[in-house]
């Protein structure tokens, strides 16, 4: 991409010549393409041998700001090989978390059920990706189904990040019917920390419990009640948070 006075800009710019608007998706594909791949590959690698040394911070941030295609199917190839070594495997989930985009949620939702280090990326990148996306789509949907079905620590972890804020999504009253509407219900996200809250895993019930809206409360609460799961109980620091924080709720309402 490079003529004798350094980066050929028409060529580069050359896709984007006829649109009348560009983002900075656009933008950034550019940077990228100027940058060239075997540089991208050449970072990557770079990261995931030294990823624990401050100094590739930098590096860090020059992907999170390119978010370049290149590097993401890179790491989602190191993640997929069960025999990399488990630092360069953790090394790509961590840089996984800030090249990943929504578009890669179906790539995302096939790591559920892999092994622990594939389970703890989905809960990273969906921890990340939670506050500019959708979270009531048939991709996130179909996330938290499976965390459910799988039933880990790790993958129910994965699908509390996104949980609450879809829930906000569908009953947000200042958003319009259609928009409230997806595949996944106010039911399914009550089932699914009904079943966080009841797990042996303290770590999932603090997520839970922590992650819970108010307005879900009495929902919960009557899933706990009437629906026959594997004999899990609720802790009592669980029932003690659910409770205060329904009487909470309940003066709130009573003092509008």
């Amino acid at each position: 991409m490079a003529n004798s006075d350094g980066i050929d800009w028409a060529e580069l710019l050359g896709p984007y010549q006829d649109q009348s608007i560009s983002s900075g998706k656009d933008a950034r594909a550019v940077l990228a393409a100027a940058l060239g791949s075997d540089a991208i590959t050449a970072g990557v690698d770079y990261y995931l041998d030294n990823w624990m040394d401050s100094g590739t911070e930098v590096l860090r941030h020059i992907f999170k700001l390119l978010k370049p295609a290149l590097a993401t199917e890179g790491l989602f190839s190191v993640l997929e090989d069960a025999g990399e070594e488990p630092y360069r495997r953790r090394a790509a989930a961590d840089l996984l978390t800030v090249t990943c985009e929504e578009t890669d949620l179906p790539k995302i939702e096939a790591f559920i059920g892999r092994d622990s280090i594939c389970e703890s990326t989905v809960a990273q990148v969906l921890n990340q990706l939670r506050w500019s996306i959708d979270c009531n789509t048939a991709a996130t949907a179909r996330i938290i189904e499976r965390c459910l079905l799988e039933g880990t620590p790790n993958a129910l972890i994965a699908a509390l990040q996104v949980a609450p804020i879809a829930h906000e999504g569908m009953t947000n009253p200042d958003r319009s019917e259609v928009d409230r509407a997806g595949p996944l219900s106010v039911d399914d996200v009550a089932e699914l920390f009904t079943v966080s809250l009841k797990h042996p895993e303290q770590s999932v019930q603090d997520t839970a419990l922590t992650s819970l809206p108010d307005q879900l409360i009495p929902r919960v609460k009557e899933h706990i009640e009437t629906i026959s799961d594997d004999g899990g109980e609720l802790s009592d620091l669980a029932t003690e948070v659910l409770e205060r924080q329904d009487a909470n709720r309940g003066s709130l309402e009573h003092g509008k």
